[in-house]
């Protein structure tokens, strides 16, 4: 299964949602290391700062008394303020997201569609199917990354 998505149409989207702020995007500046022959590289960007720390829900489900903010799906934490934020829905199974808080240019998200699976569970097959799927189609570069667990980005409650 592929989309109908160009590289090119996912840029001019997310220059437009970075002007439009509904994500946050800025320049980022890169530190090189290396430590006994293994290359390291820190990105370092503004972009980060506003997003949500330690622990506090983005879509207030802990809280029966907050208004909630459209989210990607009853289970999720992760906030869907702007239409323009889902690009595709990808083998029935997942979608395809920008990133509300980026570093990359663009930064995009697979998320599950059961918005109830949290990041700490480990991958399954149909998670690395959607990543294959997703850097086959858009035929450039890319690298998945893989957050599982409070340091690596997940919000914990």
């Amino acid at each position: 299964m592929s989309f109908e998505i160009s590289y090119d149409a996912i840029l001019a989207r997310f220059d437009d949602l970075v002007a439009r702020k509904a994500i946050h995007y800025a320049p980022r500046s890169t530190v090189q290391l290396e430590d006994d022959g293994f290359a390291l590289e820190f990105h370092i960007s503004t972009s980060l700062s506003q997003k949500p720390q330690d622990g506090y829900p983005v879509c207030g489900h802990d809280d029966p008394t907050s208004e909630k903010p459209e989210c990607f799906g009853l289970g999720s934490d992760i906030g869907n303020g702007d239409p323009g934020v889902l690009i595709e829905a990808i083998h029935k199974t997942h979608v395809l997201v920008f990133d509300k808080f980026c570093i990359f240019r663009p930064q995009l998200l697979l998320l599950t569609s059961d918005s109830y699976r949290r990041q700490r569970e480990p991958l399954a097959l149909d998670d690395l199917a959607v990543a294959c799927t997703v850097m086959t189609c858009l035929n450039r570069p890319l690298f998945p990354i893989y957050n599982c667990g409070p340091i690596a980005g997940e919000q914990t409650a």
